[in-house]
């Protein structure tokens, strides 16, 4: 059984949900039977596999289990809510492996620090055969006390970026830890037209569109690419948001006519999107976290659309400039417009980028990660 363990809100509408809930199905798809372990942060309502299915598009079943928390509720200070948090889910954790549920034939695999830093202490108190191997996925920086001890104590660490790996051997007594980019589902792309998508969403079929799709907090870049559209010969699509967010981009960039600000979009509609764009943005700042690996890189990449992006270190793991991507200064709201009218204006480039992501993508699906790891969790073994 591979447990995986999660501080995660669901069903939530940040990447990171996302993430894990096609990581949990590539995890199953590969064979392996998945247990989601998450808080209820502050209510008492039971997750259905039914509602996650729906929203995030899932297709292959796993168990998921909602264990009680104060986390998240307004009445409950912070760290009371952690505190209930952690404790709950490390008292789980010991509570299968004193049964025998959870043993060395298993796979923790976390994204939540607190719970699997007290497991990992307390664990040298079972018998070997009641301990399993434990996994850190590692996404950013780590705030909390005690991450030396921490990162001594798990079996492995799996890391998003090369940046973020090279960052953990400087830092930590860690035995090199594995690179895995985030990834991308395939399926909701496969056979997905352009014409189908922009009949879905009532766009014409004559008019040029160019898209973002994600968040719109401020290193994400939606704002420079907003601020961009008035030197852009298309409709620009903004897509995603929270309404607070969608408002300050509306206050500080004053979108020109031909911005369209769709607000939030659900994660299994968000490809209809892509797929209905003539070019796909990424334009990140410098503010943005040094670690990214962005979902919406290999979403774009699996649209199949030309992409443009900004020049960041951390993204050019994945893109080269003129091979599968243009990419354009940070920030720099001229060049991102530069960039993009130069791809619309060269057909023979625009058709170079899209078949070249279109071929490299297969390399970042979710079931291709999720088949990494595992070897790389059996070679820890």
């Amino acid at each position: 059984m591979l447990y995986y363990l999660s501080n995660a809100n669901l069903p939530g509408k940040k990447a990171h949900t996302i993430q894990q809930m096609k990581m949990c199905q590539a995890f199953a798809s590969c064979g392996e039977e998945v247990c989601f372990v998450h808080p209820s942060h502050g209510t008492s309502e039971t997750i259905q596999w039914e509602t996650l299915a729906d929203y995030y598009g899932l297709e292959t079943r796993f168990r998921i289990e909602t264990l009680p928390s104060l986390q998240s509720r307004p009445d409950v200070p912070d760290k009371v809510g952690l505190l209930t948090m952690t404790g709950t889910l490390t008292g789980w954790l010991l509570k299968e492996s004193s049964t025998g549920r959870l043993g060395e034939d298993d796979i923790l695999y976390s994204r939540n620090y607190y719970p699997t830093f007290a497991f990992s202490e307390l664990r040298s108190i079972l018998p070997q055969n009641r301990r399993p191997t434990t996994v850190l996925e590692h996404h950013d920086i780590i705030s909390a006390y005690g991450k030396e001890r921490f990162f001594r104590s798990v079996d492995g660490v799996v890391c998003i970026t090369e940046a973020l790996k090279e960052y953990d051997l400087a830092t930590y007594d860690v035995t090199d830890p594995f690179v895995a980019p985030d990834g991308v589902d395939l399926t909701p792309y496969a056979g997905l037209s352009k014409k189908f998508a922009r009949r879905q969403l009532d766009i014409p079929a004559d008019e040029t569109v160019v898209a973002y799709t994600g968040h719109l907090y401020p290193g994400k870049g939606g704002q420079v690419l907003a601020a961009a559209a008035d030197r852009i010969d298309a409709t620009v699509y903004v897509v995603g948001g929270y309404p607070a967010d969608v408002e300050r981009v509306k206050t500080t960039v004053e979108p020109a006519d031909n911005v369209v600000l769709t607000g939030f979009v659900d994660p299994s509609d968000i490809p209809l999107y892509q797929v209905a764009a003539d070019i796909l943005v990424a334009p990140y700042t410098r503010s943005a976290r040094d670690y990214i690996s962005p979902l919406k890189l290999f979403e774009y990449m699996a649209a199949g659309r030309p992409i443009v992006a900004s020049d960041l270190s951390v993204l050019k793991e994945v893109l080269t400039d003129g091979e599968n991507a243009l990419l354009a200064e940070p920030g720099d709201s001229d060049a991102l417009a530069e960039a993009v009218t130069r791809v619309l204006s060269d057909t023979d480039l625009a058709q170079q980028l899209s078949a070249t992501v279109s071929e490299q993508v297969r390399q970042y699906t979710w079931r291709r990660r999720a088949e990494r790891i595992l070897s790389y969790v059996q070679d820890l073994r």
